[in-house]
């Protein structure tokens, strides 16, 4: 037993003996103890001395009142504005830059007082020991007031207060520190024993024989140590401070600390002291564009011992002490020095260089004055220092004065009666940034008042604008800043609070009071403190608040300008409740705006860059009476708009500043905006070089690799070229191309500091830096972050995102609490992720762990928690959307089929869904490349596959299921099977891939899910080769614990070898999609299918539908057929292609002949009305009394009919299917309304069992219903087909949603989406679904079309939100939704049994967007009030549209426009009216949401016409106040409990509530109209005997028309104009006439449409109409037009037998169209060719009189109504000829740059100019046949010349052939036909890129050329197009712009 072992054991036992009893305690005799005893380290750092320091002076160790703590690094000096006092010392918030430490030898306890830099920011307080931050230590304080923080039980070793690590946003401020250490309990004269090592790092500075030695500080008693071994059993004193004396004074000895003491505890120690060299000689050289004056010198001073004075001479060395710390300074005069960019230095071994720079403390600036009239004259102004009047400067415009950096200026000029202003200021700060300053001169306006407060004002005086005060308040010089405006001193009563306060009329006490002259504005900049402010008016009635500014909760610090509007007599008072009011400017302001044609056009100056900014000076009268804004635009060398900076301060000169992305070439544009006005535009100016400056790399991570190696990595950095890395200082390696360094050779035990600076030529960043001591052992450092969607940072108290604990104490907690983060499966992840790094090239890994549920939280399923490897990591705390491949193991929502044949998992079977199980996700396929052209979602793969079925093995049936316990509240309506609360969870990376598997902690079983390699290897190293990062984490509602964490790496090449990859087999899915019912004999049927094969399809009678068709998978086949009344059974064959692969690795289980048959019903009642009542029968009638059911009533309505529902409540316990198929049509709706005669509404009540209705037919119209009680989960109405109107709908209490628009199959793509639709005066009200996450009252969102619109519906207390209009990325953008006439209330919460609220979801009014996913949605003269959270929301939108609505006392942002993603936003706004006031109390303080981006127009949504909450007050642009007289009644609590109500037409009656006055202008604010209700009739129970309805369908009618009556055509046209101006809500209109004779359209009517959207149709009988589109017309020059002739003869046949027959089909229709020339305007020609032609084509051609023939003109696909239509240029004989499919034909005719706007819904159909996609691909299809032709012909010649490669393998004789003339005759054919080809092709495109040219939209016009110009493939056009295109969304576009459903 060693000698400090058996002391220990001695000391043991005689403790124990004591206790005992057994060794009395007087046997010990005279030993007395010494009690542990209680030290107080305090520092203040408000009381250090003011005198002679400025503000940001630097703090040194010399200062520090208690030697106790030591500074590390450097830290400022703060001092408050008036530099009379230190606020705090500043600490760096650049990781390693500056700390205060301390050490613990006892057990402390820590108290410490903190503030962030300013008002309204967030400051970051962290403590580390012994060099490594402490977990859960981090501690946030937002403001300057300060926070106190106490950290306990501190043991023995070394503290560090730090900025926290990782928070790089902002410094922390230090104000006081308080340690109290406990000292343990030491009896006198006791020892303790211990090792000590001596390691020698000076290269033979110790002589042989020379020792360290300890002294003690009380008792002197000395130990000396042998130098280069470890001191064994060296005895010393317990509990006592020990000297290190170095061997001699060229040595310096520390200790582990980095301190010369060591100090002594009651148990053994092992500690060591390192010796290194006392001095160093460091190298001087002076900075690039530094000089030293001869004569001047260099100083340097140590801080801790003033006689330590060292004179620097520039390329001279000098002695430099080691752990000292100088300050520089200098003799030269206005010079001011620093070293190594700091004013001090911390002298280590390291120290061999010191940069010297030297800066002038004069700037030169430039000063332009201003002066329009002339009032200076040939005088100057003057400039003079605030605190030296001596310097002082006087200077005429454009000359350059110098003055000192730092100080404050006064401007002044000798002109009586003037006002002069500098940079908008009284005062101007000298800055070494700020070159240029701007002075204006003018008169002093009479309606202008801007008090001089430097005399101070006082009590009983007035003064100018009507002024006053009611106590006196002295003046104080004192600047502030505030809204860029710089003030002087401010006024403050000193001892007297306002009396009364509190809302009362004040009459004593520090108080302003005006009584107004004119109408005007109180603008007063005041320094706010945490109090309430209040602007009161005095009535006779009493005070009349006009605002009241709430800063005692949502504390703001700093300078605010309060903007007060004031009526002309009236008088008012501000003041603060409980406090003095502390004011730096007081403006009366009643001036009226100046003319608009008297402001100047804006003009800019030069730009200039200095570091990362481009800064452009500018003159422009913005802001007050002036232009409203002033939008500076920055220009790219292509010039591309690429910024915007939107400036309203008032003033008439500035400066806009720039922080561009990336190095080039940038000019400047100015707009000034004013509302109404047309904008002036400045010059263009002069182009500036911009070089981006190298950033530091961000991210730097060591990490001990063992055996003294060291892995570092970090993240790139703009525009680097390479790194370089630096060990202590010392380069390391240079030309690094990777994020990566491996450094090897380093001593075990030492602590290094590693460096990173990014290099870009001869630029070089200043280095990242990282300490890290060396170990034996290869060691893992773990990191976090919380990023991805919805995330936050971790709190304080960690209720969000956070961890604690940590792997290495295995003790890790993880969470994501609040929906704040999510799970997608076909996305992105937002997740709390704690991890460490793997170096996929050298390392394989296993990472296991217990994972245990601490909480969770069930919402949507999107929850969840597991380990995860993935290849990139987000920012900690962007909750921004994050692309990365990963693998998962998973505790979330999990589904599965179960085959119960094979007893396993399959890809088909029974389906179950674990909410939540276990499983393992794969997500691949994000590149570098896919990111950068914002293509992933085309490469992205995902799946999600079970890691157990706990639901099958406990015996229950497919079915929904929850297998994870410890979740906060009861699930509803899932079944838990089996929960646990643990689960062992691994993942492991090998040689075949990632395995990722899940043990059962009950059985013990383990299952495995293995995910392989990729044919380019490792799919986590496309985003980050270098690094995989591996660890644990929590999504969105969960708190876990990990224990058991396990992380062991092995090398592949010692790893088991790759497994093979074996074929996974695919069950074969083949199935027909269409309905299987249907209400017309025209029958569309649909087949999809997972696999290419050949299709054949027969009916009942034999007949082939299809025969023998090829078709590939996943791709939708549509075939027309017709059915027979009844029962049609047709039997489908198919036959999979016997090399078809699913995926490379995979085939299909079975290649046979796949047979079934597929039934449809076609029955339809045959009444004009069915009826239908709650217990109707399947086999009813529909008569009145005699009724059906109603699943069998939406199976069987014909188009035209009606479904009339008899009162009552209907217990439904199926969904009720409108199938897709069962349409109306455009004249002849379905209708299933409520029964007019029914004495109650009708009630279909779905009793949780199941959805409610889906709506997948076209052209319904529903009315008069309820639809309540849908399962948990589902909807109770979802829309999917298209042209439906439901129409006074209610839908309440469902599982989610109330009514949705949304698709109908996960199959359908954009042409199958729902559009068109109309949701009129509906309510839905308390829909919820179990987790409160998704339940809306109104969503159109994901998958929607354009056209969908909401009019005068209402959404309250609905658990999400009001409006849900979300797209996600993987679905891309949805079409423009229109929402109108709508009204928002009380979303996010419900109500219980009790009436009650119970907070819920996310409770916004209008959520308008998702993903920062361009949508234009709309919305219109709506109002939104009380909701939990925002009242009208962008929702990352970057362009939606709001006009003349209302949001009030929404508890969030009541309008909130911002995008998280997208470059740039287009937000329009006019008419907003938003207010809040005292009721409010939870968002009453809360202004709204602006975050524009890239080059919106700021006043596009900013103007005079919106009335925005700005904290206190509601104004708009031009400082203008809405008031509570605004509003007629806002009594909300009555409002919501019956105070709004529907009109007997439907519409919404808000009983006076938030209706405005007179007093609100035209525009402003929602005025609640709506669209009524329609009203239904219904007539005798009529049956329909004759099946086939033409009246309902075909118009092809021959009754007489009359002939027209322009006079009456032109007012009626005029009248609908006139009402469509009136009602914005119109969308479009047309109007027919019915006509015969002779049809000129006379040039007043086309004025009159010319523009609008309403449209003109002259409809000649016989089913022939021409129309004329207002929109047309827009850009038409129609003063030559007299008249349009649209005459038609139908009875022409001047079109030769012989010619027509040569184009004969089943229709052969001819046309005479009177020819008088080309119309000069756009003309369509509707013709019905009768609705048995449906789904044929119609074709029309135009007969050449001179070449007797007929020209092709374009083709038609026949509506179910029988209509077609084309486009026409001028009259002529027509022929319109049907057949079963379209000719193969080229266009032969055409005229012109025709085209046919959207917007127009008769044009919306016809096609574009004669241009059809068939067209245009016909022409494609030319130019892709051209290239195969040359490649043929390629191929030819390469055969044919020597040396070519055999055409073929069989032999060839023998001797020479002549090769060119055996492919003679091939290669001549094939020359001419490609000069056929070319010919064929150059004359089609010329005319397609012409008509490609009238394209309006830019974008649409590139995607039309690449495709059919350059024939370029979808992919690589959307990767041109760029951010948010896809190949899908590009297809659409040109679907969308040629009105065709869309397809390949």
């Amino acid at each position: 037993m060693s000698r400090c072992k058996r002391k220990r054991f001695l000391a043991f036992m005689l403790t124990v003996a004591m206790l005992l009893g057994v060794m009395p305690v007087d046997l010990l005799g005279g030993i007395a103890s010494v009690k542990a005893a209680e030290t107080v380290h305090e520092v203040n750092f408000t009381k250090l001395p003011v005198e002679g320091k400025k503000d940001t002076d630097p703090f040194t160790n010399d200062m520090m009142a208690d030697s106790y703590y030591a500074l590390v690094g450097s830290a400022m000096c703060r001092l408050n504005s008036e530099a009379t006092k230190v606020k705090a010392v500043e600490l760096s918030n650049k990781e390693g830059k500056s700390a205060i430490n301390f050490t613990v030898s006892g057990t402390a306890t820590l108290e410490v007082k903190f503030s962030s830099t300013g008002g309204g920011k967030t400051s970051k307080l962290a403590l580390k020991k012994d060099g490594t931050q402490i977990a859960d230590s981090v501690k946030e304080a937002t403001g300057t007031t300060g926070e106190t923080v106490t950290y306990s039980n501190l043991a023995t070793g070394t503290y560090s207060i730090i900025s926290a690590e990782g928070f790089t946003e902002r410094s922390v401020r230090i104000i006081s520190i308080k340690v109290t250490e406990t000292s343990q309990d030491v009896p006198a004269g006791a020892t303790v024993s211990g090792n000590i090592a001596v390691v020698d790092n000076t290269n033979g500075l110790v002589q042989e024989g020379q020792k360290v030695s300890l002294t003690a500080a009380e008792n002197k008693d000395t130990v000396e140590l042998a130098v280069g071994v470890e001191n064994e059993d060296i005895t010393l004193s317990a509990g006592t401070e020990y000297n290190i004396v170095a061997p001699n004074e060229n040595v310096r000895a520390v200790a582990e600390d980095g301190k010369t003491t060591i100090t002594t505890g009651t148990e053994a120690f092992s500690t060591t002291i390192t010796l290194g060299k006392a001095k160093v000689e460091a190298l001087v050289k002076l900075a690039e564009g530094s000089e030293l004056e001869n004569g001047a010198t260099l100083t340097l001073i140590n801080t801790a011992d003033a006689g330590d004075t060292v004179q620097l001479t520039p390329n001279g060395t000098v002695p430099l002490k080691v752990g000292a710390t100088y300050e520089i300074s200098t003799s030269m005069a206005l010079a001011d020095a620093k070293v190594n960019g700091e004013k001090t230095v911390t002298v280590t071994e390291e120290t061999t260089e010191l940069i010297i720079s030297i800066e002038s403390t004069q700037v030169a600036t430039t000063i332009t004055v201003k002066d329009a009239d002339g009032l200076l004259g040939d005088g100057a102004v003057t400039l003079t220092n605030m605190k030296d009047t001596a310097d002082v400067h006087s200077f005429k415009s454009g000359e350059a004065v110098s003055l000192t950096i730092g100080e404050v200026y006064k401007v002044s000029c000798a002109v009586n009666n003037a006002i002069i202003k500098i940079n908008n200021s009284t005062i101007y700060k000298a800055s070494r940034e700020t070159t240029n300053a701007n002075v204006v001169i003018s008169a002093k306006d009479a309606d202008l008042h801007e008090l001089d407060l430097s005399g101070g004002l006082l009590k009983g005086q007035t003064y100018e604008g009507g002024i006053s005060v009611l106590a006196d308040m002295p003046y104080t010089s004192n600047t502030l800043e505030a809204c860029g405006v710089l003030y002087e001193g401010t006024v403050q009563t000193p001892k007297e609070n306002p009396s009364p306060n509190n809302g009362a009329i004040p009459t004593t006490g520090a108080a302003v009071k005006l009584v107004a002259e004119k109408a005007g504005k109180l603008k007063v900049t005041v320094s706010l403190v945490s109090k309430v402010y209040y602007f009161l008016e005095e009535t006779a009635n009493g005070p009349k608040e006009v605002l009241k500014f709430d800063n005692t909760t949502n504390t703001q610090t700093g300078g605010k300008v309060l903007i007060l509007p004031v009526e002309a007599g009236k008088t008012y008072y501000l003041y603060t409740h409980g406090s003095k009011i502390k004011m730096y400017g007081i403006t009366v302001d009643y001036r009226t705006s100046l003319d608009w044609n008297k402001i100047e056009t804006p003009v800019l100056g030069t730009p200039s860059v200095k570091g990362g900014t481009i800064s452009v000076p500018y003159t422009a009268q913005v802001g007050g009476i002036y232009a409203e804004t002033l939008d500076v635009t920055m220009y790219d060398a292509n010039g591309k708009a690429v910024n915007k900076q939107s400036i309203t301060t008032e003033g008439e000169s500035g400066v806009a500043e720039f922080t561009p992305a990336a190095s080039g070439t940038y000019s400047f544009k100015a707009e000034l905006i004013r509302t109404g006005e047309a904008s002036k535009v400045s010059n263009t100016t002069t182009s500036v070089n911009f070089v981006l400056p190298m950033a530091t790399p961000a991210g730097l991570n060591a990490e001990n690799k063992g055996h003294g190696n060291v892995k570092l990595t970090w993240q790139a950095v703009p525009e680097a070229e390479n790194y370089t890395v630096y060990v202590d200082g010392k380069v390391y390696a240079e030309g690094v191309t990777k994020l990566l360094q491996k450094i090897s050779g380093l001593t075990v035990g030492q602590e290094y500091t590693f460096g990173v600076a990014a290099v870009r030529g001869n630029d070089i960043s200043k280095p990242a830096e990282v300490k890290l001591t060396i170990t034996e052992d290869a060691v893992k450092t773990w990191n976090y972050s919380a990023f991805g969607s919805s995330v936050d940072t971790m709190s304080e108290g960690g209720k969000n995102n956070g961890f604690s604990g940590s792997y290495d104490t295995q003790d890790l907690k993880v969470w994501s609490m609040n929906s704040k983060g999510k799970l997608v499966p076909n996305s992105t992840d937002g997740v709390a992720f704690y991890y460490t790094t793997i170096d996929p090239e050298t390392e394989n890994f296993t990472l296991s762990a217990d994972v245990t549920v601490d909480s969770w939280k069930f919402t949507n399923g999107q929850e969840g928690f597991g380990l995860m490897a993935a290849d990139r990591v987000g920012e900690n705390g962007s909750g921004n959307s994050f692309w990365n491949n990963s693998y998962m193991v998973s505790a979330t929502k999990v589904e599965y089929f179960w085959d119960a044949e094979a007893g396993q998992v399959s890809d088909a079977g029974d389906k179950y869904t674990m909410k939540l199980g276990v499983g393992s996700q794969e997500k691949i396929g994000v590149t570098p490349e896919n990111l950068a052209a914002d293509t992933v979602v085309d490469d992205f793969q995902t799946a999600m596959r079970t890691l157990e079925t706990s639901a099958v093995a406990s015996g229950q049936g497919a079915g929904t299921y929850n297998m994870v316990g410890g979740y906060e509240a009861a699930l509803k309506d899932i079944t838990d099977v089996n929960p646990q609360t643990t689960f062992h969870m691994t993942i492991q990376r090998n040689n075949t891939g990632y395995f990722l598997s899940y043990t059962n902690a009950a059985t013990g079983e383990t299952v495995t899910n293995k995910y392989y390699h990729g044919d380019n290897g490792d799919e986590l190293t496309r985003l980050d080769e270098n690094n995989i990062y591996v660890g644990f984490y929590a999504s969105r509602s969960a708190k876990v614990s990990f224990s058991n964490m396990s992380l062991t790496t092995v090398a592949p090449e010692n790893d088991a070898p790759a497994e093979a990859r074996p074929i996974t087999y695919v069950t074969p899915n083949f199935s027909i999609e269409s309905a299987k019912v249907a209400n017309n004999a025209n029958y569309e049927m649909v087949y999809y299918g997972n696999a290419d094969g050949v299709l054949s399809i027969t009916n009942s009678k034999g007949e082939a539908v299809v025969s023998g068709q090829h078709v590939d998978a996943k791709t939708k086949f549509r075939v027309n057929t017709v059915l027979e009344q009844g029962s049609n059974t047709f039997a489908v064959e198919f036959t999979p292609d016997a090399d078809y692969k699913p995926a490379k690795y995979s085939l299909l289980s079975s290649y046979d002949t796949v047979k079934f048959d597929f039934n449809v019903t076609y029955n339809v009642k045959d009444r004009s009305y069915i009826y239908v009542s709650p217990d109707g029968r399947s086999y009813g009638s529909g008569a009145k009394d005699d009724p059906v059911d109603i699943y069998t009533a939406v199976k069987s309505a014909a188009p035209g009919r009606t479904i009339l529902l008899k009162g009552g409540t209907y217990a439904l316990d199926k969904t009720v299917i409108v199938e897709r198929g069962v349409n109306g049509t455009a004249d002849a709706k379905i209708y299933m309304i409520a029964d007019p005669e029914a004495a109650t509404r009708p009630v279909l009540d779905f009793q949780g069992r199941c959805a409610g209705i889906i709506l997948a037919g076209d052209y319904w119209y529903f009315q008069g219903f309820d639809v309540t009680r849908s399962a948990n989960a589902q909807k109770g109405i979802q829309v999917s087909g298209s042209y439906n109107t439901v129409d006074n709908v209610m839908t309440y209490k469902n599982g989610n949603t109330g009514l949705q628009i949304s698709r109908y199959k996960s199959t359908d793509n954009w042409e199958d989406w729902p559009s068109h639709n109309l949701m009129l005066n509906c309510t839905s009200y308390l829909n919820a679904d179990a987790g409160y996450e998704d339940a809306d009252g109104f969503a159109a969102k994901l998958t929607v079309a354009d056209g969908n619109v909401f009019d005068g519906c209402i959404a309250a207390y609905n658990a999400d939100d009001g409006w849900d209009l979300f797209a996600k990325v993987e679905t891309g953008a949805i079409g423009q939704v229109v929402i109108q006439n709508c009204v928002a209330f009380k979303n996010g919460y419900v109500l219980d049994e009790n009436g009650q609220e119970v907070d819920a979801g996310n409770g916004n009014g209008f959520k308008m967007g998702g993903s920062s996913i361009s949508g234009h949605h709309i919305l219109r003269n709506s109002v939104s009030f009380g909701n939990k959270a925002k009242g009208i929301d962008s929702n990352s939108c970057p362009d939606i549209e709001a006009y003349s609505s209302t949001s009030y006392n929404n508890e969030s942002f009541n309008v909130a426009f911002y995008t998280n993603d997208a470059k740039n936003t287009a937000f329009i706004a006019k008419g907003i009216l938003s207010f809040k006031d005292s009721s409010n109390a939870a968002g009453q303080t809360v202004a709204e949401q602006f975050k524009p981006k890239g080059t919106q127009e700021t006043s596009a949504y900013e103007n005079a016409m919106n009335y925005y909450w700005r904290g206190e007050n509601s104004t708009n642009s031009e400082g203008i106040a809405a008031t509570a007289e605004w509003f007629q009644n806002m009594d909300m609590n009555s409002a919501i409990h019956g105070g709004i109500r529907r009109n007997t037409d439907g519409t919404i009656n808000m009983n006076g509530f938030l209706a405005v006055t007179s007093a609100v202008p035209s525009g402003v604010g929602a005025r609640m109209t709506g669209t009524p209700s329609a009203v239904f009739t219904v007539a005798a129970d009529v049956v329909n005997n004759d099946d086939d309805d033409d009246d309902d369908d075909d118009n092809s009618g021959s009754s007489a028309a009359p002939a027209v009556d322009w006079n009456d055509v032109s007012n009626s046209v005029q009248d609908k104009v006139a009402e469509m101006m009136k009602n914005p809500a119109i969308a479009s209109v047309n109007m027919n006439f019915v006509c015969s004779g002779e049809v000129k359209v006379p040039q007043n009517v086309l004025n009159t449409i010319k523009g609008t959207k309403l449209t003109v149709a002259f409809h000649g009988g016989n089913g022939v109409a021409l129309s004329i589109s207002g929109q047309d017309l827009k850009n038409k020059d129609l003063s030559k037009i007299q008249n349009i002739d649209l005459t038609v003869d139908q009875t022409s046949n001047t079109i030769p037998a012989n010619v027509v027959s040569a184009k004969s089909g089943t229709v052969n229709r001819q046309l005479g169209i009177r020819d008088t020339g080309s119309f000069g305007v756009n003309v369509n020609i509707h013709v019905n060719v009768g609705k048995d032609n449906s789904g044929k084509s119609a074709n029309l051609y135009r007969y050449n009189t001179e070449k007797g023939r007929l020209e092709y003109c374009g083709s038609f696909t026949v509506t179910s109504t029988g209509q077609s239509m084309f486009a026409l240029k001028r009259g002529g004989n027509y022929l319109v000829t049907v057949t079963d499919r379209r000719p193969s034909e080229s266009l032969w005719y055409t005229e012109g740059g025709y085209t046919v706007k959207s917007g127009d819904t008769l044009s919306r159909i016809a096609k574009r100019n004669h241009m059809t996609l068939a067209q245009l691909n016909e022409h494609l299809d030319a130019v892709q046949q051209l290239a195969r032709t040359e490649e043929t012909l390629k191929n030819l010649w390469d055969a044919a010349v020597p040396g070519a490669q055999k055409l073929t393998g069989m032999p060839h004789a023998s001797g020479v052939r002549d090769k060119v003339g055996d492919f003679a005759v091939e290669i001549a054919d094939l020359e001419s036909e490609i000069e056929r080809e070319k010919a064929v092709i150059a004359e089609s495109e010329e005319r397609i890129a012409a008509w490609i040219s009238t394209i309006e939209d830019g974008t649409t016009r590139i995607i039309f050329r690449l495709r059919f110009i350059r024939a370029m493939q979808w992919k690589e056009i959307a990767g041109i197009v760029g951010k948010y295109s896809t190949e899908s969304s590009v297809k659409h576009a040109v679907y969308r712009c040629l009105s065709e459903p869309a397809h390949d």
